[in-house]
């Protein structure tokens, strides 16, 4: 049973992300995975077993620097990509850190600083997705170049900043507190007039956004979000549609057993994070962006998410562009549409 729960495991960790995991684990269902998962227990093993594996993938970072994290290929603006990852890693940066508490645990971030030489007091705080923060150097260079000071906060389980044992992610909704702690110490540093502005992509957009449904500081101005989803529930509902066993399996009682592991590891059910519910107390000006090829989240999310915020708001669809990486599909125009936004709230 263990070399089969391996097998299992395998596909899920070669996966480039949650889109190709999951047409993998259906082509899997076809052949002996199927066989050997509903074998001597009947469907209960199954749930439970591929409950699990789903929990494991989404909401765990034991593969997430493997994921996303590869050069982009195959995209228009996939040099001025991949450049910008090797720039930002090879930059002096300062190292800071904050702390939240786990358990009565207090357990340490980390983050990286990088001080524009303008001398200026805005500052873009970045939020990276599943993969890591290593690839957010294209929206560190973007705004860098527009004159911002870059802070990119490790997430809980990434980088050096601590997590638990079993590397659990929240996909932004625990997370969200760190961000508020982040945007205290850059007000700090930057002083008096200090002008913060959101960033996050795929989970990062999610956290951003979750975080804007909170009393935020005045400082920050603006927030920018790229590729996100509507709710945990939401997601976990959109993948357990793409797995095609049929009647085999009951998916209602994957979504629960999904839920019963998240609130035993970390305390919150998948009903209680919800963008769309968090998006709507915000007034903070808001971009949503989304790129109509993602396979990962429908664009219909992205379209959720701008009816439901509360402020003022612009959406910006990004024809043929995929999860994460809309910004190596049209560059150009994306570093107009996002630089255009944020310059109305931040001189």
């Amino acid at each position: 049973m263990r070399k089969i729960l391996m097998k299992m495991i395998g596909v899920i960790l070669i996966a480039s992300m949650w889109a190709v995991m999951i047409p993998q684990l259906a082509e899997a269902s076809n052949t002996d995975m199927k066989q050997h998962v509903f074998a001597d227990g009947g469907t209960k093993i199954g749930e439970a077993t591929l409950a699990h594996l789903i929990y494991s993938a989404v909401f765990t970072n034991l593969a997430g620097n493997t994921l996303m994290n590869e050069p982009v290929k195959e995209l228009p603006y996939e040099k001025e990509f991949n450049d910008a990852v090797v720039w930002f890693n090879n930059q002096q940066k300062e190292e800071w850190t904050s702390h939240y508490e786990a358990d009565g645990i207090k357990k340490k971030l980390r983050a990286l600083y990088l001080k524009n030489p303008n001398n200026t007091k805005k500052t873009m705080i970045l939020a990276h997705g599943v993969g890591g923060s290593t690839n957010m150097g294209p929206w560190a260079k973007l705004f860098y170049d527009n004159g911002y000071n870059i802070l990119l906060p490790q997430s809980r389980s990434y980088g050096e900043s601590e997590g638990d044992a079993g590397k659990n992610i929240s996909l932004g909704w625990l997370e969200r507190e760190d961000y508020i702690n982040w945007i205290h110490l850059a007000d700090k540093e930057n002083g008096l007039d200090s002008e913060i502005a959101l960033m996050g992509a795929s989970m990062g957009s999610t956290a951003v956004l979750l975080a804007s449904g909170q009393d935020l500081p005045k400082s920050v101005k603006a927030i920018i979000a790229d590729c996100g989803f509507t709710s945990h529930k939401a997601l976990i509902q959109t993948i357990l549609q793409k797995i095609p066993f049929g009647g085999v399996i009951n998916k209602e009682k994957m979504y629960q057993l999904i839920n019963q592991e998240l609130f035993e590891k970390q305390n919150f059910k998948l009903e209680d994070a919800s963008t769309t519910r968090e998006v709507a107390k915000s007034k903070i000006p808001t971009l949503i962006i989304h790129g109509t090829g993602d396979q990962l989240f429908p664009v219909a999310m992205a379209q959720d998410i701008y009816q439901a915020l509360g402020g003022e708001k612009e959406l910006y669809l990004v024809e043929g562009g995929p999860h994460f990486k809309s910004i190596a599909k049209d560059l150009p125009n994306y570093t107009s549409r996002v630089n255009n936004f944020v310059n109305k709230f931040i001189k």
